[in-house]
Formats: structure tokens, C-alpha cells, sequence
């Protein structure tokens, strides 16, 4: 699949449910933007609606894009020693998270020792229902740099996943939404709203959908009051913040 044809395939996923979440939004077909420079994102025929998607990063900086480059390594290395240990025990599945030191991000060329200190870690582990191998237990090995912590706990029959086993990556990247946060991605998106108006002279109205995706970093654990009571000024005639992950959408404008 294309880049494009991908990105349409998002944009199309996060706008049904969009319908599902928010009463405001239209209950009817839609189209996708076509090519890359060829906004809106999102056109409502009947109710000649025009919706941007954008998404929601950590202050949208570098230091976001190094959290999300952080996390990517977290989680290869989680899927490396979740294969490992299920080569060595497919008939003992686990639920398995790791809680990581702050900046964490493994290097590819440490990722096979890694993986099989992780094992040894949670074989070494007393099972009955949960265990919390601690810092403390790491001792000597590489995952010192890394870890804080790993829980594991005994997979009963009502919480299997596949195989099994449901190894997950818990960063402590998740973030806070303020309503500053909002601001910033909104007059981003706002400086290209001359040409979105331009391109759809059919949209009556134009509105803006912020997503948190279900990646810590791109994503809140709540929403303060704060954030949802707050009003925003601007040029966009409605502005919703989604929540993937909760599964929460509220209307900032």
C-alpha cells in the first residue's frame, strides 16, 4: 500500500469514528482527499461539511519526536523477547509490561542480549498470580539502562490474546492536555486554512479534528477539566479533540 493510500485509510478510520463518538458529526458518506496537497481532508456531501485531521504530539517538537522514536525501540525490543520466550515456553503464556527509566531507548546492536536478560528475568520470576521484578533486581545486567521495572502475571484462560501471551510497552511519556497544547496545533493548522477554503469552495463550514493516537506520546490517560471547559478563539468554525486510545471527543470551539 502507498503512502497516500494508506494516510486515506486513516484519515477514513478516525472519521467513522469520529461519527461514532461525536453526536455533532455528520451520519452520512463522506470523501477522502485524493492526493497529497488536495484539502480537506475530509468532505461531508450533503452537509458540505470540510474536516482536517490533525494529529496530537507532545509539544510537536524534537523532544516529541524523540519520545516517539524512544517508544519504538521499547516496543521492538518487547516483541523480541516476547518471541524468545515463546520459542522456550509456548504452553506458559504471560501478560508481561515493562515500565521504563525516563529517555529510554535501546540500540539496535544490544537488542539480542536485552531480550534474553528480559527472559532469564522472568523465569527466574516466582509466579503464582504477579510478580514485579524491580530495579533493584536487575543486578549487573544491561537492562539497568533501560527498565525501572517488570510485571508479569500468570495469563488465566478469560485473558488470553492471540497466542497468549500480551506483552505491552507502558512508557512514562504519557502526557497531559493543556489548553496551550491545543492552541499551538490549531494555529498550525489554521495558517493553511486560506487554501483549504480554496480548494473546496463547496464547504460551507470547515472544521478541525485534533487525534491523540493510542501511542503514549500521542495520547492522555485523561482529560483535565481544564482542557474540556475551555473555549478557543479561531478561524476554524468547530475544533474537537479525540482521544483514540479512551475513546473521549470534545468540542474546543
Amino acid at each position: 500500500m502507498s503512502d497516500i493510500a494508506e494516510k486515506q485509510r486513516i484519515a477514513r478510520e478516525t472519521t467513522k469514528l469520529f461519527q461514532d463518538l461525536c453526536e455533532d458529526c455528520p451520519d452520512e458518506d463522506f470523501e477522502v482527499w485524493e492526493a497529497e496537497n488536495d484539502p480537506p481532508d475530509i468532505f461531508f456531501q450533503n452537509s458540505n461539511i470540510g474536516l482536517e485531521i490533525t494529529d496530537y504530539v507532545r509539544h510537536d517538537s524534537q523532544s516529541g519526536r524523540e519520545i516517539l522514536s524512544n517508544e519504538d525501540s521499547q516496543q521492538k525490543l518487547v516483541e523480541k523477547a516476547k518471541s524468545l520466550y515463546e520459542e522456550k515456553h509456548p504452553n506458559k503464556p504471560l501478560m508481561v509490561d515493562f515500565d521504563w527509566l525516563s529517555g529510554a531507548k535501546p540500540y539496535k546492536n544490544e537488542m539480542g542480549k536485552l531480550a534474553k536478560e528480559i527472559v532469564q528475568l522472568i523465569e527466574r520470576a516466582n509466579l503464582h498470580e504477579v510478580e514485579t521484578i524491580e530495579y533493584e533486581d536487575f543486578e549487573d545486567m544491561l537492562v539497568r539502562k533501560y527498565l525501572h521495572s517488570i510485571n508479569v502475571y500468570l495469563n488465566k484462560d478469560d485473558m488470553r490474546h492471540e497466542t497468549g501471551n500480551l506483552w505491552k510497552s507502558d512508557s512514562a511519556a504519557w502526557v497531559g492536555l493543556s489548553p496551550n497544547e491545543i492552541i499551538y496545533r490549531v494555529r498550525k493548522k489554521e495558517s493553511y486554512l486560506p487554501k483549504i477554503r480554496d480548494n473546496c469552495p463547496r464547504c460551507n463550514e470547515f472544521w478541525l479534528l485534533i487525534v491523540a493516537w493510542s501511542k503514549p506520546s500521542l495520547a492522555t490517560h485523561a482529560i483535565p477539566i481544564e482542557a474540556i471547559e475551555y473555549t478557543l478563539s479561531t478561524d476554524f468554525d468547530r475544533v474537537y479533540f479525540l482521544n483514540q486510545l479512551s475513546k473521549q471527543c470534545f468540542r474546543v470551539k
